[in-house]
Parts: structure tokens; C-alpha cells; sequence
């Protein structure tokens, strides 16, 4: 049997930028926005960001279950709430453990590349990972991913918790405006 670290590091949590986790069926999600924390362009005429149909699909995985519980195609709901969530971020986290026992893991892939200047950290973005742990709710934390493939973790202020809840039972998550 796996360890759960080896499903983790075969399912592109760790240190592998660009790795998909295992394949699972979409489930129906609606596109959503969340507040960005940046202006998306800065000149009159400029259009939104959009995600490619190509980039890579966010992924729930189960880390008792150690597997992907839930997959939704990728689209800028997604991309601005993992931006509210980075907007969110509270301090480093130095305790991070690759081999958790229990909780959930949320994957956004970000395609482009999201450009985060923050206190707290500056440059590209790739992935993001949000962990998040119903045995200690107020605790989530957060791993971004970089285009060197490097981690960084933090603390969120974010109330990632009541999204996994609802994503991982397929629940009308996200909702955009005139949509």
C-alpha cells in the first residue's frame, strides 16, 4: 500500500509544477467571480483575463481517502477565487508537513500565470494549493507554486472550509454575475 506521501507527490502536490492529479470525472460546477485583489487591466478597452479550454481542471483530493474526490473544469471563477484567497494570506507557514493525515487539498491551476506584489510575496504563480482540515477549521493554509516550481506556504484568512464543503458534496459553488 501507498503511503499517503507517495499519492501525494504522485498526485502533483509536491514539488512537481505541471503535474495532474489522477483523472476523475467533471462534476457540473457554474462560473463564479470573486473579488480580485488586483484590477484585472489597467487601460480603457483592455478585456478580462480568460482561462484557455486547455488548463489543467481543479482537483479535490481526500487525504484519508487518498484520492481526487472531485474535478471541475477550470475557468475564471476559479482563478479569481484563488486570487481573493492569496489576497487573504496572514503570515508564512513553517510547519509544513508533506505527509498530512487528514483534511482535504484543493488544486487551482492558474493558465497564465498569476503575478502576485504582496508583503508577503512577489512573482508568478502557477498552482495553488489550499489545505484545509475540518478538525481544525480556522487553520487553512495555503501552498503557492512558482514557474521554478519552488513552494511557499502560508496562513489564509480565507473561509476555504464552507467552499470544500460544498464543492466536494457538488453543491452550487460559485455563481458569476450576469451569467
Amino acid at each position: 500500500m501507498l503511503s499517503r506521501t507517495a499519492i501525494l507527490l504522485g498526485c502533483g502536490l509536491a514539488f512537481s509544477l505541471g503535474q495532474p492529479l489522477p483523472d476523475r470525472e467533471p462534476a457540473a460546477v457554474p462560473l463564479s467571480a470573486a473579488v480580485s485583489p488586483a484590477p484585472i487591466a489597467s487601460f480603457a478597452g483592455a478585456s478580462a483575463p480568460t482561462v484557455p479550454l486547455s488548463a489543467p481542471a481543479v482537483q479535490l483530493f481526500d487525504v484519508v481517502q487518498g484520492r481526487v474526490i472531485r474535478t471541475a473544469p477550470n475557468s475564471l471563477a476559479f482563478r479569481r477565487l484563488g486570487e481573493s484567497w492569496i489576497a487573504s494570506i496572514r503570515g508564512a507557514w513553517q510547519g509544513f508537513r508533506l505527509d498530512p493525515e487528514s483534511g482535504y487539498i484543493l488544486k487551482i491551476p492558474f493558465e497564465p500565470a498569476v503575478r502576485v506584489n504582496s508583503g508577503w510575496y512577489r512573482g508568478e504563480v502557477r498552482e495553488l494549493y489550499v489545505m484545509w482540515d475540518p478538525l481544525t477549521p480556522h487553520d487553512t493554509r495555503m501552498m503557492l507554486m512558482g514557474p521554478e516550481g519552488k513552494p511557499r506556504m502560508f496562513h489564509v484568512k480565507a473561509d476555504a472550509g464552507s467552499f470544500v464543503e460544498k464543492f466536494k458534496e457538488g453543491q452550487r459553488v460559485l455563481t458569476m454575475p450576469g451569467m
